[in-house]
């Protein structure tokens, strides 16, 4: 089958996988859909709707709104429900964790995921195992009943953050430390590993050695996992990706670039009084948004009590949130 790049299209080619025995062992054990990344995985589904998963808040004519009572969201629901009912998604999506995933794909019982670009590579290794033929591509992202296609997902140009304690007796040593990771040396460092080891300059550009680039069972990037890089409050480096991607990977990863939109900033600053508010609203807001969102998904809650979801997230008091997140994202543009 060719590769979807409509909504209706993926059904048809999830429908395969689940009827089609793709595995050849004359048994109806197809999970044609699954993931390692809870709700987030379900991404490609949810944005051709509309709505991002990426993002708790959006801005629409300079307002700032909910993504989770988004009308939107209701008919992107209503379509991973379906998936969900027919089996085309993995029933354990919301517990999955690294070695299931990886099981599903190993044991050839799923065909198709939601991951990071490298991670192909990374699952061309581990099914080769069972199936050297084993081919994996990429598909960018889906158009929906609207036609349009777009996605929100993207690498942050900052890794994670770092914290220094008051009780601390070395904060001005652990600051200096820090700031380290900021100058060239420190950069090169926590993108490429250690000089002459795991990479090398070649035309003043960085290369990663055969150490990085030739292992059996790992992608590049898995292995630069396994040596403990990436794992601190840094910036990234595209060249870090460029040099360890393959010339299909990259084609695959530029045919995205051009559906990227800009999600909700991620920096925004709040006052304490404002950040008492988020840690008690939200949060609850949150705990009750994820539980119902996934019984959506699941059919536990039918589509028709949507509105009701919508109403009882604005008596925990999004009201209050909203406008909180206004006077910061105002506050941003103004910066």
């Amino acid at each position: 089958m060719k590769a979807p790049t409509t909504t209706d299209e993926l059904y048809e080619v999830l429908k395969a996988f689940k009827e089609k025995d793709p595995n050849g062992n004359g048994k109806n054990d197809e999970i044609p859909f699954t993931t390692r990344n809870k709700l987030r995985g379900l991404l490609a589904f949810i944005e051709p709707f509309g709505v991002s998963f990426e993002e708790d808040f959006y801005v629409e004519n300079g307002q700032v709104k909910y993504t989770y009572t988004n009308p939107k969201l209701k008919e992107a629901l209503a379509f991973a429900a379906k998936l969900y009912r027919e089996g085309l998604i993995d029933k354990e999506y919301i517990t999955n964790d690294q070695k299931v995933w990886e099981s599903r794909f190993t044991n050839q019982l799923s065909g198709i995921t939601f991951d990071s670009f490298p991670r192909i590579e990374y699952l061309e290794k581990l099914v080769a195992k069972a199936d050297p033929k084993v081919n994996m591509i990429g598909i960018t992202p889906l158009k929906g009943p609207s036609g349009n296609a777009y996605t929100k997902s993207q690498q942050t140009l900052i890794k994670n953050g770092f914290a220094i304690s008051s009780k601390s007796k070395y904060k001005a040593e652990l600051a200096k430390m820090h700031d380290w990771f900021y100058c060239e040396e420190g950069q090169l460092a926590m993108n490429f590993g250690k000089l002459g080891e795991t990479y090398t300059m070649e035309n003043n550009q960085p290369k990663y050695t055969d150490l990085i680039m030739k292992d059996q069972n790992k992608s590049p990037l898995i292995k630069m996992y396994e040596l403990g890089h990436r794992e601190f409050a840094y910036q990234w480096d595209i060249r870090y990706e460029n040099a360890m991607v393959t010339p299909k990977i990259e084609k695959i990863r530029d045919s995205i670039t051009p559906f990227i939109k800009d999600k909700f900033p991620a920096a925004l600053s709040y006052k304490q009084a404002e950040r008492d508010v988020l840690n008690s609203k939200f949060a609850e807001i949150t705990t009750y948004k994820d539980e119902m969102v996934n019984k959506f998904i699941m059919g536990a809650e039918p589509l028709d009590k949507f509105d009701d979801y919508v109403k009882n997230i604005e008596k925990i008091g999004l009201d209050s949130v909203l406008k909180i997140q206004q006077a910061s994202y105002e506050r941003y543009m103004k910066r």
